[in-house]
């Protein structure tokens, strides 16, 4: 059977999700700009679906001052995976459907180069070190769209028309946008050959797929509304040159900046752009500084902005064009098919294999919830910014010790305390059992994700959204201004950014959100992580509280 020939693939995948299981009793889904962001508007998207294409789905956010135009990939297919499943069976389905294209399209690319026993390997790595599935498939897709680009073959009407469905489960801006560049430099750096013809034709057929998906955004900003996205500073002086040289070291040795595409840390990349310097061929040597300049360009691109910034329309001088470096992932792994070549060096090949089983292993651990950055899902600001000044004080060794942190040592408890799944994260028998108290209004949430009332159904003034209007933000601003001074993260991060919407109360003791601005955006609950008390509150819902230790208020 042809399928045992992928065993690797599927020994990884058993693998990830046994370890998931086993440490937290459900399979991991990362928190950040995905179970917090992209993952409930899929949710909400599949229920816009499943209503008959009724907008008032989207009421439950931002005080319901957002339409059905203001979501990217509303007419992708995977939309109507939401809405025929389950969202978290629709989300792990979407997450497999994802690591299949990314596998089996890398393996189709690097079957156009000299072939080697560790193609997959090499596309295992590929496909298992991708961060998640939320904003498309462009990165996964783009190794098979590069295949089809450099191929000799002639391309079918079936093949023009994947390219084209590859394009609907893919974002505009992300990757439509991008991908070109991408395809262009990639043919440039590897020395391979397409026809002009070719080229425009998939690149079209890729484009215009992302262009009917993410068609909703376009019609949003031909609308006179102003969002809050102009609102965003245009950077006019270049970053201090130390600052950029940290930061391309950084993307360097662990594509740090593009974790919105690469579980981090990809430290890969450092070990396959040394053994191609070490490789002792002219061409990989080449395409290996190729590829390092690839990265370096991709690194500095948003940090040169001002440089640009005033030619480009007001939109689109609010694109991270640094992200082309998204598909940096894809450079490395054919850069390392030719180092693994049978005239390379053998230090050289020991020093790619090693790197891709290292990065595999970690690769699998991190997308099976163990990092860093999951554990700090566990603890509060306050208890992080202990730990940081524990290490800082008596070494790493001190995140292990009980005596120094107590509680919060680094353990298995800790890990199971965290917030990687739909279940830790998504609370639904706390919210289920608040939903019955709200019975009109919306909430506020303190100390939480707000977008988790939000999956519920449960309306609210706030949220993490890419795209709402400028009048919102300003609405919005008059409710957490004194907070905001409170706040870690000051008030620059909402006004000069203002993506996540949040009430920024993370002590109990300085609440300090203006409840009638609030009650003027229709606020009328706050759900809180944290028991407190203020003049302007009611709590309720008593018996909802043991639950998860979550409170519900009634606004006076």
């Amino acid at each position: 059977m042809k399928i045992l020939n992928h065993y690797l693939f599927f020994i990884c995948f058993f693998l990830k999700c046994g370890i998931s299981l086993f440490i937290f009793g459900e399979l991991f889904a990362s928190v950040h700009d995905n179970l917090d962001s992209t993952v409930v508007h899929n949710a909400v998207i599949g229920r816009y679906w499943k209503s008959g294409f009724d907008s008032s789905a989207f009421s439950v956010f931002l005080g319901g001052t957002l339409e059905w135009f203001h979501f990217d990939r509303v007419f992708s297919p995977l939309a109507g995976v939401y809405a025929l499943l389950p969202d978290k069976w629709a989300y792990f389905c979407i997450e497999f459907m994802g690591l299949l294209i990314a596998y089996f399209g890398m393996l189709s690319l690097l079957r156009e180069f000299p072939t080697n026993k560790y193609n997959r390997l090499l596309s295992v790595s590929f496909a298992f070190s991708l961060s998640f599935s939320s904003y498309g498939f462009g990165l996964h897709a783009a190794p098979l769209i590069i295949a089809y680009l450099i191929s000799p073959k002639r391309l079918s009407g079936r093949d023009y028309f994947l390219i084209f469905i590859l394009g609907t489960i893919s974002s505009l801006v992300l990757h439509g946008l991008l991908f070109p560049l991408t395809a262009l430099s990639f043919i440039w750096i590897f020395q391979r050959n397409t026809s002009l013809k070719k080229f425009f034709l998939i690149i079209g057929y890729f484009s215009l797929g992302a262009l009917v998906a993410s068609s909703t955004i376009i019609f949003a900003l031909l609308q006179e509304t102003i969002y809050h996205r102009s609102d965003w500073p245009v950077l006019t002086e270049i970053l201090d040159p130390t600052q950029i040289f940290l930061k391309m070291l950084g993307n360097i040795f662990s594509l740090g900046t593009w974790y919105h595409a690469y579980l981090q840390p990809a430290f890969l990349s450092v070990f396959i752009l040394t053994a191609g310097i070490l490789s002792g061929r002219k061409l990989v040597i080449q395409s290996t500084i190729f590829v390092l300049f690839f990265i370096i360009c991709s690194s500095i691109l948003e940090d040169i902005k001002p440089l640009y910034a005033s030619i480009l329309p007001t939109i689109l001088a609010t694109i991270q064009f640094s992200r082309v470096g998204f598909y940096s992932g894809i450079f490395l792994a054919v850069l390392a098919t030719l180092i693994l070549s049978h005239t390379s060096k053998t230090f050289a090949q020991k020093i790619t294999v090693v790197g891709l089983w290292l990065y595999l292993s970690v690769s699998l651990l991190v997308g099976a919830g163990i990092s860093f950055q999951n554990l700090g899902t566990a603890l509060n600001s306050k208890e992080r910014k202990e730990i940081v000044d524990v290490v800082k004080k008596y070494g790493i060794s001190a995140m292990f010790s009980e005596e120094l942190l107590g509680k919060n040592v680094v353990s298995m408890s800790l890990f199971q305390n965290t917030r990687g799944g739909f279940k830790s994260n998504f609370k639904t028998e706390t919210y289920s059992c608040f939903s019955g108290y709200i019975t009109e209004g919306r909430t506020i949430t303190f100390g939480y994700d707000p977008m988790v009332a939000a999956f519920h159904g449960i309306s609210v003034i706030d949220g993490y959204h890419y795209l709402y209007p400028l009048t919102y933000k300003r609405n919005y601003y008059n409710v957490i201004s004194e907070q905001l001074v409170e706040s870690a993260k000051g008030p620059e991060y909402f006004n000069e950014w203002g993506n996540r919407a949040y009430s920024f109360v993370e002590n109990k003791n300085k609440v300090l959100i203006n409840f009638d601005a609030a009650a003027k955006l229709s606020a009328q609950y706050v759900i809180s992580s944290f028991e407190f008390s203020h003049p302007h509150l009611l709590e309720i819902a008593l018996e909802c509280s043991p639950i998860d230790g979550f409170h519900l208020y009634k606004i006076l």
